[in-house]
């Protein structure tokens, strides 16, 4: 049984297997999957599988003009702050909502890409925006909670850091 994982693990890394997820499987499809996988138990672990899989950037696929760019390897900070955002959430023992836990853990995830803008149109867009409307076919009002919850990132970043020191 466990050589069969592997296979499939190996075979699910290939090239061909990643372009085909990116061109015969639907956006919306894409999105609906994953929107299961963060109502889950373990939405980090499965980011962290789609990382590990090499299957991150199909998933979360960036503006065109960004690609470059980030290349293959953004997904790893991303995944680490995933991971990290889902570890406070326990931690801490704070119950949100499916929908509030789901944009919380969405924008931990996309917060190695704030700050990152496109062209689009003459004028600018947010790289997470691209990938929640694009990429994910979420709703609005995902980009919308991702992007009041990045303005306040260094904000939250200076409490932190606050609490920490007077700790100390």
């Amino acid at each position: 049984m466990l050589w069969q994982y592997n296979v499939v693990f190996k075979q699910s890394a290939e090239h061909h297997v990643r372009q085909a997820l990116g061109s015969k499987v639907s956006r919306e499809r894409i999105g609906i999957e994953l929107e299961g996988m963060f109502n889950g138990v373990s939405p980090a672990a499965a980011v962290r599988l789609l990382q590990q899989l090499c299957l991150f950037p199909q998933v979360f696929t960036p503006p065109q003009q960004l690609q470059q760019l980030l290349g293959n390897a953004f997904g790893g900070p991303c995944t680490e702050l995933i991971e990290a955002a889902q570890a406070l959430l326990q931690e801490v023992g704070l119950q949100l909502s499916e929908e509030d836990r789901r944009l919380f853990l969405l924008a931990a995830l996309l917060l190695p890409l704030r700050g990152l803008s496109y062209s689009l149109k003459n004028r600018q867009q947010a790289a997470s925006s691209h990938i929640i409307r694009e990429s994910l076919k979420w709703r609005v009002k995902e980009v919308e909670g991702v992007a009041a919850l990045h303005a306040h990132a260094v904000d939250l970043t200076q409490v932190l850091h606050d609490v920490n020191g007077a700790g100390a």
